[in-house]
Formats: C-alpha cells, structure tokens, sequence
C-alpha cells in the first residue's frame, strides 16, 4: 500500500505501518520499516512520528526487522 504515491492515503497507511511496526512477525516488522522512507517522501511532515516508529523497531532484539537482505545475483 506504501507503493502508491497519492498523498491522500498517507494517513492510512501511517496507521498500518505503526500497527505493523508491533507485529509479531520480524517479516511484518520489516516491511513496515520498508515503508518509512516512503511515507517521508510524500509527507515530510509525519517526520516526528516515523522517527518513534523507528525507535521503536532499533530497539527490539530481532535483526531480521532491520536487515536489508542482499539482492540476489
């Protein structure tokens, strides 16, 4: 959902991200932390509140939610 670039959905989509970011799925978290970037670029101003939700997700003990895999070759 984070995909489509219509600022009008920024505020759904800062709900499912926060909701998201407290899964207990790593793979959930993830994706969620994917989306970040995404959000500030069509809304700079949601800065404050994505920076809790990366607090958040550094401070937990599973790296799986923070790790960027490598591209396959």
């Amino acid at each position: 959902m984070s995909g489509i670039r219509i600022e009008v959905i920024v505020p759904i989509v800062m709900m499912a991200v926060k909701k998201c970011s407290g899964d207990m799925s790593p793979y959930v978290r993830k994706t969620a932390a994917h989306a970040i970037p995404k959000i500030f670029n069509l809304d700079p101003a949601q800065g404050p509140a994505l920076v809790d939700i990366i607090q958040s997700l550094l401070s937990e003990r599973s790296t799986m939610a923070i790790v960027r895999e490598a591209p396959a070759r």
